[in-house]
């Protein structure tokens, strides 16, 4: 691998968040308008984060899959 394919790839595994934001802005780039259509069933008094937040959180974590984070012994 020459140094610059290694550069490139070291800079992808910095922020795959960003990385993952061009994707889905080149295939679906409606998406989060689409969150924010999305009917909300919850009492308005309790609620504390958008729809658009909330299924955008859920999206993510989708993506990310569930991984283990340093500092929690907790299993997956």
């Amino acid at each position: 691998m020459s140094r610059e394919q290694e550069r490139y790839k070291k800079k992808l595994e910095k922020n795959p968040v960003v990385e993952c934001n061009k994707i889905q802005n080149k295939y679906y780039s409606e998406l989060f308008k689409k969150f924010i259509e999305v009917k909300d069933p919850r009492n308005q008094s309790y609620i504390g984060y958008s729809v658009k937040t909330m299924l955008g959180t859920l999206y993510y974590k989708c993506i990310g899959g569930n991984f283990k984070h340093a500092g929690n012994d907790a299993a997956v």
